[in-house]
């Protein structure tokens, strides 16, 4: 077990307990002496998985046979373990992250999004919880993304120019002053040149790069005349928390 992360003991202990739960102990994966080991390490380390419910696995494995479209119980039994889950919220990370894993080992992308949404009903949001990362400036891990702060800058002055163009083409129309198109554009330009200062977007920078647990593309806006350093966000998919260091 050296050198695994809490989450990644977290999911060897999920896994191992709910074969168990589903099969007995014929299919329990685990000695008696790793498992042990498994459960003081966890506690050791404030995870409240050793803990784990029966009704938990249950509630985890119907709410995914529904997802599948292929009930394992009526919907009064369903509907009585969803009430038992949510009236003891105190462990619903227990549940999201419950769900998260068996989810992603076995829906395909459109039942897992169906599943995650209707969690969110009994309070749940599906992903891993208590995992902190931090992306940092490696190449390799962070990347400048020169077209999404192009357009941040794009946007700002193209929406004033054909404001300003449109403006004096139809005052041109109906008898206005005329003004040249290169004055339109020019002064459309200043005018978004003026929104980032005001907007504090002055030499915007997009740095993007993976989410540490499950990958999926993480991007993050630095700007302003003394942009942050860090920036924290939650993944959308898993929902871990990542810190974004932009100096490193």
């Amino acid at each position: 077990m050296e050198g695994c992360s809490r989450a990644d003991l977290e999911q060897m202990y999920i896994d191992a307990v709910y074969d168990y739960y589903k099969g007995g102990a014929k299919k329990f994966p685990l000695s008696d002496e790793v498992y042990d080991k498994l459960k003081e390490e966890l506690a050791w380390q404030g995870s409240q998985f050793p803990q784990l419910k029966r009704y938990e696995v249950e509630f985890v494995e119907a709410s995914l046979s529904y997802a599948k479209g292929e009930p394992i119980m009526s919907d009064a039994d369903y509907e009585n373990l969803k009430q038992r889950v949510k009236g003891n919220g105190k462990r619903e990370d227990v549940s999201a992250m419950l769900l998260y894993i068996k989810g992603q080992q076995l829906l395909d992308a459109e039942q897992y999004a169906a599943l995650s949404e209707n969690m969110k009903s009994l309070g749940i949001d599906v992903g891993l919880r208590g995992a902190s990362c931090t992306l940092n400036g490696d190449p390799c891990v962070l990347k400048p993304d020169q077209g999404a702060a192009a357009q941040i800058v794009t946007a700002l002055s193209a929406i004033p120019a054909v404001f300003f163009l449109a403006l004096f083409g139809v005052l041109g129309a109906f008898g206005g002053p005329s003004v040249p198109a290169p004055v339109s554009l020019g002064l459309g330009l200043f005018t978004g040149l003026s929104l980032l200062n005001v907007l504090d977007l002055q030499k915007p920078t997009v740095l993007k790069g993976p989410c540490p647990c499950c990958e999926t593309p993480i991007k993050s806006l630095f700007a302003g005349e003394t942009p942050v350093e860090t920036i924290s966000k939650k993944c959308d998919v898993c929902g871990t928390k990542i810190v974004v260091d932009s100096n490193k």
